[in-house]
């Protein structure tokens, strides 16, 4: 029992009672316990489901680091992104029962299978326009497109990540006027 406590780095509450531990701690405890058995593959289901963002993601980090040191498999149903993608070497994206994708986290996020997957993968901005001539079109702004013919006067919504936009060219604030310590502030902005 001692190992199974310095395990969970919880040894020194050895002598505390479960009421006396913090939900944290509660969660190693019953993960101490999952392992005692030495499963070949353990399942948690939405094990910090019911934690504060910041004790969720120290567990997430040791639980990491403790899978990597003990070498078990282990199944983690989350509907979390950020969890899966930090916890798994593997995700599952599924959708009313059905798999939409399985892949490492990272192609997950850079190459999502499918709409779902791109918006259960984190916020997206949806530009509703026209492929015409090679170009989207989204009201008076056109972006040109590559190799398109099948989509040529068709109306698609494209998704987009905001860290997937970059400006093209220098960018000048032209004008620029300070009105409080809000975050909000006015810019004109000239490329």
């Amino acid at each position: 029992m001692t190992q199974l406590l310095e395990m969970v780095q919880l040894a020194h509450l050895a002598d505390r009672f479960p009421a006396q531990l913090s939900g944290g701690q509660k969660q190693r405890v019953a993960l101490a316990r999952a392992l005692a058995v030495e499963p070949q593959i353990l399942l948690l289901d939405e094990p910090f489901g019911a934690l504060d963002a910041q004790v969720r993601k120290e567990l997430r980090r040791w639980l990491r680091q403790l899978h990597e040191e003990l070498k078990f498999t282990s199944v983690f149903v989350t509907h979390d992104q950020e969890e899966a993608t930090e916890v798994a070497d593997r995700v599952v994206v599924m959708s009313q029962g059905n798999i939409e994708q399985a892949d490492a986290p990272d192609r997950v996020w850079r190459e999502p299978a499918t709409r779902f997957v791109l918006e259960f993968m984190g916020e997206v901005n949806r530009l509703q326009g026209t492929i015409r001539g090679g170009q989207f079109h989204v009201g008076a702004h056109r972006w040109p497109l590559g190799y398109t013919p099948a989509y040529q006067g068709r109306s698609i919504c494209s998704c987009v990540r905001g860290r997937w936009i970059s400006a093209a060219a220098p960018v000048w604030i032209l004008r620029y006027r300070y009105r409080s310590l809000r975050p909000a502030r006015r810019a004109t902005i000239h490329s």
